[in-house]
């Protein structure tokens, strides 16, 4: 929630801190072209991107380990299709730490292998990968369908 809090903030300041700026003849990106007003904007949105990004990769872990194991949300006999992306095996620490792979959904994938077996240690069954795009040669996009027991 503070993200798009410092991100207004900033937003607000570079404004103040811009006596030349007018709503109707400039756009909110010439706030970041020079001067107080430009570290004030750019910073902020950087920091508020950051922090987005953060609360984002932990949403996606929460996923990932608490959802899936309250299955208790679908009736029983029903179906789960999710769609996410895995690796083909462990990541170089290279690309672990690389913001880019970060930002492309790669770096904080999980093994294919390791993601099923999530899945099934979170009470599905008949876990299968029902489609299965490659991206990069070392990841790919999945859609995994599962069904809660039916007793």
């Amino acid at each position: 929630m503070i993200g798009p809090v410092i991100a207004l903030t900033s937003i607000f300041l570079a404004i103040s801190y811009s006596p030349w700026f007018n709503w109707k003849d400039n756009a909110l990106s010439d706030l970041g072209v020079d001067g107080t007003a430009a570290i004030l904007f750019n910073y902020g949105l950087i920091t508020s991107g950051l922090l987005i990004f953060i609360f984002a990769t932990g949403i996606r872990k929460i996923m990932i380990d608490r959802t899936l194991g309250q299955i208790g949300v679908l009736k029983p006999g029903g179906r789960m299709l999710i769609s996410d992306t895995v690796t083909h095996g462990e990541l170089p620490n290279e690309i672990r730490e690389n913001l880019e792979m970060w930002a492309a959904c790669v770096a904080g994938a999980l093994d294919e292998k390791d993601y099923l077996q999530k899945i099934r240690n979170a009470g599905f069954k008949k876990v299968e990968v029902v489609a299965k795009n490659d991206c990069m040669g070392m990841a790919s996009s999945i859609k995994v369908r599962a069904y809660k027991p039916s007793n």
